[in-house]
């Protein structure tokens, strides 16, 4: 009997997820997987929450009719995620001496368990005995006035205080991971571990949430079913809801954080309890 790639890649022995090859960015095998499937940094972007691209170039991309270069902000941030990884779990250890979070590993490739043909998630590492993921940002220094005004707070949940788009790469990594998980009710949380630059790193703790979550796997499996599946129709999907975001980004001074509207503001102080009405389908 032949094995397939997935089931030749080592597997961490707490969880059983598999355990990505050594390397900076992702793997050739990692990126074919993503290509027609929904990943972290892929659903904001399909659902134009995306503050730099329409969800029409990332359907474009997807269907091999434009490449997504690589550009230098994008392979510094590969090359140095490893330190701040490091960095990262150092500062986890400091402040949870006794959660587990010595032990920490970067996964492969993680298909929702239960929809594998469009779901899949490369969280940048996950603690195993700590039972939580981490996402990793590196932004210029300039982006903490504005994307991340508020300081994370003690111990606490920082729904609130990140951008709309953060939160929803989180959730969807971690609700990949949490799809394998027996103990699942015990993953509680998930880490933004947002790097500004000299010795500048912020740690975010998301929390679940469960009618932001609903209301993204419903939008994102319509999305998918109507502009990637391999077997519908593929068409381009309008860029509508996109381009009423990016006007209203435009017309609100500058001095706030951009990645939400008007309405979504608000949403946000309330922690985003919810986004229905805000995304497509739902």
């Amino acid at each position: 009997m032949s094995l397939t790639p997935e089931q030749l890649e080592p597997h961490c022995p707490h969880t059983g997820l598999p355990i990505a090859p050594s390397g900076a960015g992702l793997t050739e095998d990692q990126l074919a997987v993503r290509r027609f499937r929904l990943t972290g940094s892929k659903i904001a972007w399909a659902l134009g929450y995306n503050d730099y691209d329409s969800p029409s170039r990332l359907w474009r991309i997807d269907m091999g009719l434009e490449r997504q270069e690589v550009n230098e902000d994008m392979w510094f941030g590969n090359v140095i995620e490893d330190a701040i990884a490091q960095l990262t779990q150092r500062r986890l250890v400091d402040m949870f001496p006794d959660r587990g979070f010595g032990t920490m590993f970067r996964p492969g490739s993680i298909f929702h368990s239960y929809h594998r043909r469009w779901w899949v998630a490369h969280p940048d590492r996950i603690f195993p005995l700590a039972q939580t993921g981490l996402q990793i940002k590196n932004h210029d220094p300039s982006l903490a006035r504005v994307l991340y005004e508020a300081q994370p707070q003690d111990h606490g949940q920082d729904n609130n205080v990140v951008p709309v788009a953060e939160q929803m790469q989180c959730l969807w990594e971690w609700e990949a991971v949490a799809s394998w998980m027996a103990d699942a009710p015990a993953w509680r949380e998930w880490w933004l571990g947002v790097y500004l630059g000299g010795t500048r790193l912020r740690l975010y703790r998301m929390v679940r949430n469960p009618k932001l979550l609903d209301g993204m796997v419903k939008a994102g499996f319509q999305w998918w079913r109507s502009h990637l599946n391999p077997s519908g129709p593929q068409s381009e999907p309008s860029d509508e809801i996109w381009l009423r975001r990016m006007e209203r980004r435009e017309a609100k001074p500058q001095s706030r954080a951009p990645q939400f509207g008007a309405g979504e503001r608000e949403t946000a102080r309330r922690g985003v309890q919810s986004l229905d009405g805000l995304l497509p389908g739902v």
